[in-house]
Formats: structure tokens, C-alpha cells, sequence
């Protein structure tokens, strides 16, 4: 919000488009069946777990799904299982110095559940994370806050562990609205976004069919934390690669003005392209050699056990 594609997708649609239009045009030689499918709002909806949820994807073997990066080039980095949460805390107002006694500070709850989330850092794993913003906090300085409210993303590499941080986030409420005398509302909000599985067998193809045509692989820095996406829920369910190319060096944050200027730069066109080509190769190695897409699914079903 407020920036534009500062995530890049406007190049995640146009490099499956672009894939798709150099297969069509193959189409009477290629054994099987070619599927472009738009899947809106990835970081706010969630449109293709909606789109797993109606069976879209029941009769797919293989997705591939093309995203920009910042620094690195390459196809195994995982995904965080995420969970949003809103949390709602409802008090009494009250002037906030002639008679403060008589309210209950719906604020200072939100407050304390953030501080009882920054205490409880340094004893959950250091690749999951807990973030937030306040939503509502008040109208006026002279009014004690009877109702404010915060959004949190709770991640972590597997769905459970996502899930017992889920809990602990909870009590960290339930023990602010125990200070303060507010009540609470926790609503966990459906669907979450699933942990990605990264199929190392379609990986290696893109890797393979990338650096054909000239575009280097990055490796991914040491110590990089993760995103999370609507693509894990379909990786659970079908064979999936989630590739990144950069689109710009890695002092560039994604979400950012800067990133937003680099989607739409000559350098993102460019890894865009290349990213359409190295995905319509991949799709014909799956395509006429059957043993490697027995291979990825073997894969899918190993990974799945």
C-alpha cells in the first residue's frame, strides 16, 4: 500500500505469460496440457489457497511460479508456514488526567502484549518471527483509550510450530488484559499460508535451463530470513518451484520505493524474460521425458510422508 509493486509481481504475471506464449506456439508437439492461471492478492488474500480450496489444481502435475529478488539468483529457498491475527482489546474511557482512575486503558493492553511478544524472543527459534502493527489507538491524548487494536503475522518454517506460537501470542494477550482490566477479542484469522516444499528435481531443471541462457546464479546470503506465500498451500499438494532471479543488488529491501523502481527497470525486464524462457524449457523437459517427472513426483511423495 502507498508504493505500488514493490514485491515485483507485475513480473510474476507477465513471466508465466510469457512462458505460456512460447509454448502455445508448440502446442501440437508438446504431450500434455498447458495451464496459465492468474492468482490475485498472494500477500493479502491468499487467492490460491481459495484456488486449492475449489480444486484448481486437483488434475496439475507441476507448477512453476517465477519471483524477482534482491541479490540472488536461484530456485531452493524455503517459505514460511504464516498466520495472521488480530487482536482487539475493549476498555473505559475516561478523561485521561482530571479522572484516570475511572477508566480502563485499552491501549496500554496493546502495548503490553507487545512487550510480552519482545520478551518472548529470545526463547523461540531464530527463523521464525512475530510482527505487528497497531491499527487503532486511540482518538484523543485526553481520552483514556477504550478500544485499541493490532495486527500481527505470526511465521515459521512448519505449520505446527507456526501453530504453538499462535498460542503463545495468545497468552501474551490474555496475560495484557489481565493487567489491565481490558477484555479481549483473539481472532485467528483463515486460510493461513502453508510452509513451501521446493521440488529439488524441477529445481535443478530451471537452474540448468537458467544458466543456459546466460543468467548466473546468486547464491542466497548467509543468515537471509524468509517470506512466506500463498504458493506453499499449493506446493502441498502438487510438485512446485518457486525460482528467484534478481532483479537488483542486495542493499535494496523488498517492500520498498526502491524495489518498486527496479520491477519496472530495464534490469527487470530483462530477468522477467529470462525467467519466461527458462520456464517454458523447464516445462518441455517435464513434458517429453517422462522419467523426470516421475522423478519430481517420487520426490513430492517422499517429501510428503
Amino acid at each position: 500500500p502507498g508504493i505500488g509493486h514493490a514485491c515485483g509481481h507485475n513480473l510474476i504475471a507477465t513471466s508465466a505469460l510469457g512462458a505460456c506464449l512460447a509454448l502455445g506456439s508448440m502446442k501440437k508437439d508438446i504431450p500434455g496440457k498447458l495451464v496459465f492461471m492468474g492468482t490475485p492478492a498472494e500477500e493479502a488474500i491468499g487467492g490460491k489457497i481459495a484456488m486449492v480450496e475449489k480444486g484448481l489444481f486437483k488434475d496439475v502435475d507441476a507448477v512453476m511460479m517465477y519471483h524477482p529478488s534482491a541479490g540472488y539468483t536461484m530456485t531452493g529457498r524455503a517459505g514460511l508456514a504464516l498466520t495472521e491475527v488480530i487482536i482487539e482489546f475493549t476498555g473505559k474511557a475516561s478523561h485521561a488526567s482530571g479522572t484516570p482512575e475511572k477508566g480502563i486503558n485499552a491501549l496500554d493492553a496493546v502495548i503490553q502484549t507487545f512487550n510480552g511478544i519482545n520478551a518472548l524472543r529470545q526463547h523461540i527459534k531464530s527463523d521464525a518471527r512475530i510482527h505487528g502493527v497497531i491499527t487503532h489507538g486511540g482518538l484523543k491524548p485526553n481520552i483514556v483509550p477504550d478500544f485499541a487494536a493490532a495486527e500481527f503475522y505470526v511465521r515459521a518454517p512448519t505449520d505446527s510450530y507456526c501453530g504453538v506460537l499462535v498460542k503463545k501470542l495468545e497468552n501474551c494477550a490474555i496475560g495484557a488484559a489481565s493487567a489491565t482490566g481490558a477484555t479481549l477479542k483473539y481472532t485467528v484469522v483463515e486460510p493461513s499460508y502453508q510452509s513451501r516444499i521446493m521440488n529439488r528435481t524441477m529445481g535443478n531443471l530451471f537452474e540448468k535451463n537458467l544458466t543456459a541462457i546466460g543468467e548466473p546464479l546468486i547464491p542466497l546470503p548467509p543468515g537471509s530470513g524468509a517470506g512466506s506465500s500463498d504458493i506453499g498451500n499449493v506446493s502441498q499438494i502438487v510438485p512446485t518451484i518457486h525460482p528467484y532471479i534478481s532483479i537488483c543488488d542486495d542493499s535494496i529491501a523488498g517492500h520498498s520505493i526502491e524495489f518498486e523502481k527496479a520491477s519496472s527497470s530495464e534490469r527487470g525486464n530483462e530477468a522477467m524474460l529470462n525467467a519466461a524462457k527458462a520456464l517454458a524449457m523447464t516445462a518441455i523437459d517435464l513434458f517429453t521425458d517422462s522419467d523426470l517427472m516421475k522423478q519430481a513426483t517420487e520426490e513430492f511423495r517422499n517429501r510428503k510422508k
